[in-house]
C-alpha cells in the first residue's frame, strides 16, 4: 500500500512523529522498533487489544531478565515513528522478516483487523522457520475451531489447517484492563504462558526455566543487597565524618565564643578606663564592641544607656559651604532654615540638605549680623554700609527701602510680634573726634512702609471697604454699598496673593479683611 494509507485503516497503533527526530539508538532502547532480531513478532488490533498486547510483551520479555539487561527477549509489537520516506507495511514486513516467531492476540476485533489480515498474508507469503502461536484475549470459546473461525482473520483460518500452540487468556482480560503492573498477576501469566516461553527458549525444559529464574533472582537479589550495603556503608562513613566534622566544628564555636565573651569583658573594662579619663567617645566605643559581642551584656548596656541618656552629644549635619570666614549665623523660629554673614552678603540655607535658599543678601560693605522674623518669612541684616535691611527669606527679594543710620549699623532684629524693627548703630570709636552716630533706633514696620503710595492705598481701600464709609474729594462723608465693599475685598485679595507685598504688616492686614466674605 502507499504511504497515504494511514495506520487507522489498518487497525495498527498511531505513529508519533516527533520519535522520529530521537537517535536511532535510542528509540530502539525505548520502543524496541530497531533490532537486528526480533525472538517474535506480535501481532494484534489497536482498536480492541492495545491495553492488553504491552502487558503480554512485558512479560514475555521479562521473563528470565538477568539485572543489567532490561529485558530477556526482544519481542516487536509497535513502530516508535515512520521513517520519512517509507510505508508503514514496509517497515512492519521488514520487522517481521528479521522475527523468529509470531504470536497472534486472538479476539473478535482482531478477526476483522486489517492489520492483522495484512501480517498474516506477510508470514505465509514466504517458508518460515518459526511457529504461529495463538493467545486468545477477548471472547467466549468452546474449543480450537471456535477460535479460529470467529477471532482470527482469512488467511490465518486458511493457513493454519492443523491446530497450533493456542493458550487462553480471555480470563485475564479485565485483571490486566484494571492492574497491569499487579506482581501477582504477572506472575500468574507467566505459569499461564509458560508454553510461549518454552517456545522462546527452546530446547530447554520448564524446570530448567524455572530454575534459571531462579537463580536470577537470587542474583538481582544479592546484587541489590549489596548495592543497599554499599549505600549503607556509605551513609554511615559520610554520617560519621559529618558527625565528625560537626563535632569538631562546634567545639571551635564553643573556643571562638569563650574568646569573644573574654574580648567583650575586656572591652568594658577599657571603656569603664576611657571613661574615668574622660574620654568619652572612646569609652563609647569600646561599650559599643562589647554589646555587638555581647547584646546579653548588661554592664555594655548600662553604660551605653547613662551616657547617651545623661551626655550632650554633638553630631554633623549638612555643611554650610561658604567661599570665605563665617562672621554670624543664626536658626529661623521653626529650626528649618539657617540664616548666615560671610563678607558683603547674608545667606539662607535649609537645615537638613545645606542648599541655599534663594538670592544672597548683599550690601555694600560688610554685613554684621542677620536675623529671621519671628514667623521666619523676612530677615533683618545689618551693615557697615549705615543700613539694615528687611528681606523675604524665600527669595532673597528686599522688603521696603534700606533702614538708614549715619554710621555703621552694629546688629537688628525685629519685635516679638514683628511689627517693628530695633537697629544699634556701631558706638566703636574708629577715629578721633566725636562718635558719628550712636543711637539705637526703632522702626514701625506699618509706618515705615505705608510710605509706599501702593501700599497706602491699598490699606486706606481695605479700612473703608471694612468700615463702609469713605469721604468725597469735596469732604462729604458718604456710606459705600454692600456689593462694592465685596467687589473691593475681592480685588485686594487677589493683589494680596501676588508675592512681592512689601510689608508683613500691612500685607497681614490686607490678607485678614480680604479674605471676609
Amino acid at each position: 500500500m502507499a504511504n497515504g494509507v494511514g495506520s487507522a485503516h489498518l487497525d495498527k497503533a498511531p505513529q508519533k512523529p516527533w520519535r522520529r527526530f530521537l537517535p536511532r539508538w535510542l528509540r530502539s532502547f525505548i520502543w524496541v522498533d530497531s533490532a537486528a532480531r526480533y525472538d517474535a513478532f506480535l501481532s494484534y488490533s489497536w482498536k480492541s487489544d492495545s491495553n492488553i498486547a504491552p502487558v503480554i510483551q512485558s512479560v514475555l520479555q521479562g521473563f528470565l531478565r538477568p539485572w543489567h539487561k532490561l529485558r530477556a527477549k526482544t519481542i516487536f509489537r509497535d513502530l516508535s515513528s515512520l521513517p520519512a520516506g517509507s510505508s508503514l507495511e514496509r517497515e512492519l514486513f521488514d520487522r517481521m522478516d528479521r522475527s523468529d516467531h509470531l504470536i497472534v492476540l486472538a479476539s473478535p476485533g482482531a478477526g476483522r483487523s486489517a492489520g492483522v489480515e495484512m501480517e498474516a498474508c506477510h508470514w505465509f507469503s514466504k517458508p518460515r522457520d518459526g511457529q504461529v502461536l495463538v493467545i486468545t484475549a477477548d471472547g467466549e470459546f468452546a474449543k480450537w475451531q471456535e477460535i479460529r473461525d470467529k477471532f482470527l482473520p482469512t488467511s490465518l483460518q486458511s493457513n493454519l489447517a492443523n491446530e497450533p500452540l493456542w493458550i487462553d487468556l480471555h480470563h485475564r482480560r479485565n485483571e490486566i484492563l484494571s492492574n497491569p503492573n499487579d506482581h501477582k498477576l504477572r506472575a500468574q501469566l507467566v505459569e499461564d504462558l509458560k508454553q510461549v516461553l518454552l517456545r522462546l527458549y527452546e530446547p530447554r525444559t520448564w524446570e530448567e526455566l524455572q530454575g534459571e529464574e531462579r537463580a536470577e533472582r537470587r542474583q538481582a537479589l544479592r546484587i541489590a543487597s549489596s548495592v543497599a550495603l554499599t549505600f549503607l556503608g556509605l551513609a554511615i562513613a559520610l554520617g560519621g565524618t559529618a558527625w565528625y566534622a560537626m563535632k569538631k566544628r562546634n567545639l571551635a564555636n564553643s573556643n571562638a565564643r569563650k574568646a569573644e565573651l573574654a574580648l567583650a569583658r575586656s572591652s568594658v573594662q577599657d571603656g569603664a578606663d576611657r571613661l574615668e579619663q574622660n574620654r568619652l567617645g572612646e569609652a563609647v566605643a569600646y561599650f559599643a564592641r562589647a554589646l555587638r559581642i555581647e547584646p546579653d551584656s548588661i554592664a555594655a548596656t548600662s553604660w551605653i544607656s547613662d551616657l547617651l541618656l545623661h551626655q550632650v552629644w554633638w553630631l554633623p549635619g549638612a555643611s554650610l559651604q561658604h567661599s570665605g570666614p563665617v562672621d554670624w549665623a543664626a536658626f529661623s523660629p521653626d529650626g528649618r532654615r539657617v540664616v548666615t554673614v560671610s563678607g558683603d552678603a547674608a545667606y539662607v540655607w535649609e537645615t537638613d540638605t545645606g542648599k541655599p535658599v534663594g538670592a544672597p543678601l548683599q550690601h555694600k560693605q560688610g554685613v554684621l549680623s542677620a536675623l529671621f522674623s519671628p514667623d521666619g518669612r523676612r530677615v533683618v541684616t545689618a551693615s557697615a554700609d549705615g543700613t539694615a535691611q528687611v528681606w523675604e527669606a524665600d527669595t532673597g527679594k528686599p522688603v521696603g527701602a534700606p533702614l538708614q543710620h549715619k554710621g555703621p549699623i552694629h546688629s537688628a532684629a525685629f519685635s516679638p510680634n514683628g511689627l517693628r524693627v530695633l537697629t544699634v548703630s556701631d558706638v566703636r570709636k574708629l577715629s578721633p573726634g566725636p562718635l558719628p552716630d550712636s543711637t539705637a533706633q526703632v522702626w514701625d514696620v506699618l509706618l515705615a512702609f505705608c510710605a509706599s503710595p501702593l501700599m497706602a492705598d491699598r490699606l486706606a481701600s481695605v479700612a473703608e471697604a471694612v468700615s463702609g464709609y469713605e469721604l468725597s474729594d469735596t469732604g462729604s462723608m458718604g456710606l459705600i454699598g454692600i456689593d462694592e465693599r465685596r467687589e473691593r475685598l475681592k480685588t485686594l485679595r487677589q493683589l494680596s496673593g501676588m508675592g512681592n507685598v512689601p510689608n508683613l504688616s500691612v500685607e497681614g492686614i490686607i490678607r485678614r479683611f480680604a479674605a471676609a466674605k
